[in-house]
C-alpha cells in the first residue's frame, strides 16, 4: 500500500483515501497525541482526557499502568511504564497520569500496529522523496488525497481553456457550465470531475490547477457523445446546441438515457472516456435532467 501512495504522489495523481491524521504524522517522524487519538479512537481518547481533567484523586479511579489490546481473535495486556508487564501492578496517580496517558496513546496509535506500518513506510519510502520532511502532515495529506470538490464550481469554468472552435460564449459551453451550476447534485459533479480528469478529488492548487479544456469534437448533427481524456484533463464535447437555449441538449441527452433512468433530479447516459490503451464505456450521471 506504500508503494502504491508514494507512486500516486509522484504522478501528481489525488487519492480517495480515508487515512486518520496519525498516518502522516508517523511518515513524518512526528510525536503521536491525544489529538490524533481523537481521530483514530474518540470514544479512548475521552477517557484518557477525562483522567488527565480529573479533578480528585486519580487513584481512587482504580487504573493501573497498563492497557489491554485486542490483536484479532486474541487480547493482550501491556505494561506502559517498560517492557512486557512492567505497570500492570502499578496504581494511576496523579503524578504518574501524564506518563500514563502519553504511553497508552503511544501504544496505541505506534506499538499496535509497528509491524504495519513499518511495511508501509518502507513502501512510502521507495519513491516518496526526502524533501517531504519538509512538509507538515496536513500539507502531506492534501497532496496525496487531494480536497473535497466545493459546491461552487465557477473557479473550475473561469480557468477552463477552449478549443476545436469553442469559446467561452459558444451556445453549446454556455449551456454546458449552465448545468454543471444549476442543475447538477454534488453527487453528480463529482462524477463529473472524475470523467473528466480521472478523479473526483481537487488537487492542491485547488479548482484552478486544473485547467479542464473543452474541445468542440463533432457538429450539431452529430450523434457523437461526450468523450473525454482524462491524461489531458479535456472534455470533448459535440456541439449539440444551436442557439443559447440547452433544450436540445437536454433532449439528445435524455433520448440517450438507460443507465440510471432513477437518478433523482437528473438524467444519465453513456460517455466515452479514451484510456491510454483502450476505449471503454461507462455509465455516469450527466447534464440531462428532467
Amino acid at each position: 500500500a506504500g508503494v502504491v501512495v508514494a507512486l500516486a504522489l509522484y504522478n501528481s495523481v489525488q487519492l480517495p483515501l480515508q487515512f486518520p491524521m496519525a498516518l502522516w504524522y508517523k511518515l513524518l517522524g512526528k510525536p503521536m497525541t491525544l489529538e490524533l487519538l481523537e481521530e483514530a479512537e474518540p470514544e479512548v481518547a475521552k477517557g484518557l482526557r477525562d483522567v488527565l481533567e480529573y479533578d480528585g484523586d486519580v487513584e481512587q479511579l482504580g487504573l493501573t499502568c497498563a492497557a489491554t489490546i485486542d490483536y484479532y481473535d486474541t487480547r493482550r495486556t501491556h505494561g506502559l511504564l517498560g517492557g512486557g508487564t512492567v505497570g500492570v501492578d502499578v496504581a494511576v496517580t496523579n503524578r504518574n497520569r501524564d506518563t500514563y496517558v502519553s504511553r497508552y496513546v503511544e501504544l496505541l496509535l505506534s506499538g499496535a500496529v509497528r509491524d504495519e506500518f513499518d511495511a508501509f513506510r518502507r513502501g512510502f519510502a521507495l519513491l516518496a522523496s526526502p524533501l517531504l520532511s519538509l512538509l507538515h502532515p496536513a500539507d502531506l495529506q492534501l497532496i496525496v488525497c487531494g480536497a473535497e470538490l466545493p459546491r461552487d464550481m465557477r473557479e473550475l469554468e473561469r480557468t477552463a481553456r477552449y478549443e476545436g472552435g469553442f469559446t467561452a460564449t459558444s451556445p453549446t459551453v454556455r449551456a454546458f457550465w449552465r448545468v454543471v451550476h444549476e442543475r447538477l447534485d454534488d453527487a453528480a459533479r463529482r462524477r463529473l470531475l472524475a470523467f473528466v480528469t480521472g478523479s473526483d478529488r481537487v488537487p492542491p492548487g485547488g479548482l484552478q490547477a486544473l485547467r479542464i479544456v473543452v474541445q468542440r469534437n463533432g457538429g450539431h448533427d452529430s450523434d457523437m457523445l461526450p468523450s473525454a481524456s482524462t491524461c489531458f484533463n479535456t472534455l470533448l464535447l459535440p456541439d449539440w446546441v444551436r442557439d443559447d437555449d440547452d433544450a436540445d441538449l437536454v433532449r439528445r441527452q435524455y433520448h440517450r438515457c438507460t443507465t440510471f433512468p432513477d437518478t433523482p433530479a437528473l438524467k444519465c447516459f453513456e460517455y466515452r472516456i479514451a484510456i491510454p490503451t483502450s476505449v471503454r464505456y461507462i455509465g455516469v450521471a450527466a447534464g440531462a435532467f428532467d
